[in-house]
């Protein structure tokens, strides 16, 4: 599945400035087609010369056989949180990042005033999270769409460090055709909610209706931001690791300064 990057996009994702990814693209480090004045990036191809640059850039220090960090550690929240706010406001969808768990670790994207209601009441961010930690465990590693606790559709990418699995970014409130139910349906799911079925059924109306190109487009870009989230997860770990390096050679260079 092809995947393509304009060069703005390639920065937004890696904090990389376009000097060096014009740089990396005429030295051929960088694989890039041309496209009129501009360059397209292959997405996989992208996020492996990453990942080999935080590598490079960490000493080699990193590792696939790494026991993998926890991801509420490995991932600087609040800047994974801007980008997926934008993300989710151009694709018109909620996103969410979790662990493997089901543990939010992001605050929801541009939900809709339904996953608004249904949050109101504690039980259902569990019954959501029964749903997410079952979508980590789902075998197919490319995102999929699934049904929800809630009827509504979800799918999620995989975040990474290295060869071991860490997270998810989960696209949700995705109606399915048909939506909303017949209200037989409806009342069952408030019921299985554990949600009154009035407040359901005068709510549900209110979720992202996307059409098939749309719904594609989205799972092709919910594995993209996930890529991208495994990129700042790289370089956070490297940063992390070169702080206590740092530190345990201040005292000896001061001492020589002194």
């Amino acid at each position: 599945m092809n995947r393509w990057l304009g060069i703005r996009e390639a920065q937004a994702i890696s904090a990389v400035d376009r000097t060096t990814l014009y740089r990396n693209i005429r030295s051929g480090r960088l694989p890039a087609v041309r496209e009129g004045r501009g360059w397209r990036l292959d997405a996989e191809h992208f996020m492996a010369w990453l990942n080999q640059r935080a590598r490079r850039r960490s000493g080699g220090r990193l590792s696939t056989h790494l026991a993998a960090p926890p991801l509420q550690r490995a991932l600087p929240v609040t800047c994974a949180q801007a980008v997926q706010d934008v993300v989710a406001e151009s694709l018109d969808v909620t996103l969410i990042t979790t662990d493997l768990n089901g543990q939010p670790m992001t605050q929801f994207s541009n939900p809709r005033a339904f996953l608004a209601m249904l949050l109101q009441h504690p039980q259902v961010l569990a019954a959501y999270m029964h749903t997410w930690q079952a979508l980590a465990n789902a075998p197919a590693l490319e995102p999929v769409w699934h049904e929800g606790a809630d009827g509504l559709l979800c799918a999620r990418g995989l975040i990474r460090y290295g060869s071991a699995l860490l997270g998810m970014v989960i696209a949700l409130e995705v109606a399915p055709a048909g939506w909303p139910p017949e209200e037989v349906r409806q009342r069952e799911l408030a019921q299985a909610l554990g949600v009154p079925v009035d407040v359901f059924l005068a709510a549900a109306h209110d979720v992202h209706y996307l059409n098939d190109a749309q719904r594609t487009r989205v799972l092709h870009a919910v594995q993209r931001l996930a890529d991208a989230f495994s990129h700042m997860v790289l370089v956070n770990v490297a940063n992390q690791q070169r702080r206590p390096s740092s530190a345990a050679h201040t005292p000896n260079a001061q001492a020589k300064q002194e």
